[in-house]
């Protein structure tokens, strides 16, 4: 499967390609609520080959909310 390109949100060039990639999150705040690390496998992540930036969509957001909430639902 060939992968899927768009203009860049940076730069505006086209070319920016995409790939899925493990991204490890960072969850809690707050003196009372320690930090913890969450992995969210497989996101949708664009890069750029004429700035060179790495950057995600709304789709690598909603699952990086999804697995917030399935955490804090203690099904993690």
């Amino acid at each position: 499967m060939k992968p899927r390109t768009e203009h860049c949100a940076n730069c505006g060039k086209a070319g920016a390609t995409e790939s899925l990639q493990d991204q490890t999150i960072l969850y809690g705040d707050g003196e009372q609520i320690p930090q913890i690390e969450l992995l969210v496998k497989d996101v949708p992540v664009f890069t750029c080959p004429h700035c060179g930036i790495e950057y995600t969509d709304h789709r690598a957001e909603g699952m990086r909310d999804r697995i917030v909430s399935l955490h804090r639902l203690g099904l993690l």
